[in-house]
């Protein structure tokens, strides 16, 4: 029986120590935060956790949709509404006890039987999501939050509403041992829902959609996460005339490169001799750059809304995995350009073995194997996982399907993070070559040519990267500056770092272009006309000599049958005669 029993003490501080354990580790996870939302600072708690049960990741999207409770709370309709607002938004996080803490089905129903009459005077309805069913009770969770009662001032909405709140017909006075001050309510546009937002401006900043951002239908079945202030298609910080000329940019860029990349490849396949294996990356790298235009393109063509907007919700696309006009350019932009970048890596590993370790190109095509391997694989696990995340957006400035529009994470995992990879290991190489090369007395006019053409391609990843970090930076504050009315620093992006970005783009693809141009690739295209032209010659001559022999054979046929005939007519009409002639000569037919 002792046996049996310490067994069972034992069992049960096994599950107490998982079960804690497994708490701390959830909590752990969620990290509790200090409140910043103004509305939530004095509801009975300090710390909360992000993402709460609506998927809002930051404290900043959950006050967007906290502040649109701002008219009740300030009509003063339920003393428990801000608290309860607060505790579904930004939920209570206690580091020591491991638990979630939900509102009491209770709390609701008292905050909805005071607020609901207030609201269906006006026209809106209790909020489906925050149906109190949802919520347990005190016997099915005894743990679950309900603060002290108060009862509610009476208002009837004959006397007060929200539409004499919103008409600034109300005020709210708070009495306290200083004197007596006056908050009012300042009106904005109605969002996209045709409701009339306010900003609580005394009590904080009451961060707000303003344009270019607006509040998101979420009614309509989006099929894809958005933020709370969602951006509608072809709408940015820029105006419609800097967009129009960005459009052109991209066109110019991208025909430039097309052709670029296209004469590159033509060369390599009339004259592939001419390429040795070390200088042979540059015309991968052209290859790559040849589908790269192609997918800028391909946007030129279909336009900046079939490509990177929802045509169902009319807002820019967030994260997405489709359609294919969609996926195909994220496909063709992305994932070629980091195939690419690994071949300028290779690029520069063969400067550093053919200058520094003195390498020949066969001993480096010994391993081209391994080069191409690499070069693909590593795009390619970093494609399927974009997909699999479904973490393609649309850029609102280019109208192209990328990868961290939106999401700084996603822009530093998948962009920032790459191409620093690569630009490091490059400069590794690049330097080792320039070390060894410093100290040959030789020096090869090839090598050198590779040397100089490995140092200008870091000239576009070094913008790049400066691009990419600007953005990464300024993002937010953008978000805030424009949605916030509180801060006065108002910042927006720089049009000419958008131009900047879109051109190093799409640049790589003319330098392969330059390296191409010389005498030598004016020889191999002078051959190849050359042998065209003598091919196209020995052909006619060929077909002449075939029509005469053709002739003189059909001419011979004829012949033979006239003097068949002949014998025939002879040897049936005089058979003697054409017995003694028979050992005549007959005529001979070639």
């Amino acid at each position: 029986m002792k046996e049996l029993s310490r067994r069972i003490i034992l069992v049960l501080v096994l599950l107490t120590f998982v079960s804690s354990y497994r708490g701390r580790a959830r909590y752990k996870q969620k990290q509790c935060q200090k409140i910043t939302i103004p509305l939530c600072k004095e509801v009975g708690y300090n710390l909360t956790y992000m993402p709460n049960r609506f998927g809002h990741k930051t404290q900043f999207d959950a006050g967007l949709i906290i502040h649109q409770f701002s008219p009740l709370v300030l009509i003063n309709c339920s003393a428990l509404l801000t608290h309860f607002v607060c505790s579904l938004y930004a939920p209570m996080c206690d580091p020591v006890f491991y638990k979630d803490v939900e509102p009491c089905r209770s709390f609701c129903e008292d905050v909805r039987d005071s607020c609901e009459p207030v609201m269906k005077s006006n026209g809106f309805s209790w909020p489906e999501h925050l149906k109190c069913s949802n919520f347990p009770t005190r016997s099915e969770n005894n743990i679950c939050m309900k603060p002290e009662e108060t009862k509610p001032p009476k208002i009837t909405p004959k006397t007060t509403t929200t539409k004499d709140v919103l008409d600034n017909k109300v005020t709210v006075k708070t009495t306290k041992k200083t004197p007596v001050k006056v908050k009012t309510i300042q009106v904005i546009t109605p969002d996209i829902n045709g409701r009339v937002l306010p900003v609580w401006g005394d009590s904080g900043c009451g961060c707000t959609c303003q344009y270019p951002f607006i509040y998101p239908n979420r009614s309509q079945r989006i099929g894809e996460e958005i933020p709370p202030c969602a951006l509608p298609c072809k709408q940015y910080f820029f105006k419609e005339n800097q967009m129009n000329f960005i459009t052109f940019w991209l066109g110019l860029w991208s025909v430039l490169a097309f052709v670029s990349t296209l004469s590159v490849i033509l060369t390599f396949i009339i004259d592939r001799h001419r390429f040795i294996y070390t200088e042979r990356p540059m015309v991968f790298i052209a290859f790559c750059y040849f589908f790269v235009s192609l997918g800028y393109i391909i946007r030129l063509i279909y336009g900046h809304e079939s490509i990177a907007c929802n045509m169902q919700t009319k807002l820019i696309r967030y994260s997405a995995t489709g359609p294919a006009q969609c996926t195909a350019v994220f496909i063709l932009t992305y994932f070629f350009t980091n195939v690419a970048w690994v071949w300028w890596v290779v690029l520069s590993m063969n400067w550093f073995l053919s200058s520094g370790l003195k390498w020949t190109a066969s001993a480096i095509s010994s391993y081209s194997q391994y080069f191409h391997f690499i070069a693909w694989l590593i795009p390619t696990v970093q494609t399927m996982a974009i997909l699999a995340m479904a973490a393609i957006d649309g850029d609102p400035v280019s109208g192209l399907c990328y990868v961290g529009n939106h999401d700084n994470n996603t822009l530093t995992i998948f962009i920032i993070a790459p191409l620093l990879i690569y630009s490091m290991l490059s400069l590794s190489f690049f330097t080792a070559g320039v070390i060894a090369l410093c100290q040959s007395k030789k020096q090869n006019g090839v090598v050198s040519k590779l040397g100089v053409f490995t140092f200008v391609i870091f000239i576009p990843a070094i913008v790049l990267l400066f691009c990419y970090f600007y953005e990464h930076n300024n993002k937010e504050s953008w978000e805030k500056s424009t949605n916030c009315p509180c801060i006065k620093d108002k910042q927006k992006p720089y049009f000419y770092v958008y131009l900047l970005k879109y051109s190093m783009s799409l640049i790589l693809g003319l330098v392969t272009g330059f390296w191409i141009l010389d005498g030598q690739t004016l020889d191999s295209w002078k051959l190849f006309f050359k042998r065209l032209c003598v091919s196209s010659t020995k052909r006619s001559s060929f077909n002449a000599e075939n029509n005469n022999m053709t002739e003189q054979k059909y001419y011979n046929q004829q012949q033979l049958y006239q003097y068949q005939q002949q014998q025939l007519l002879r040897h049936h009409r005089f058979p003697a005669i054409a017995n003694s002639n028979s050992h005549q000569q007959q005529p001979v037919i070639l």
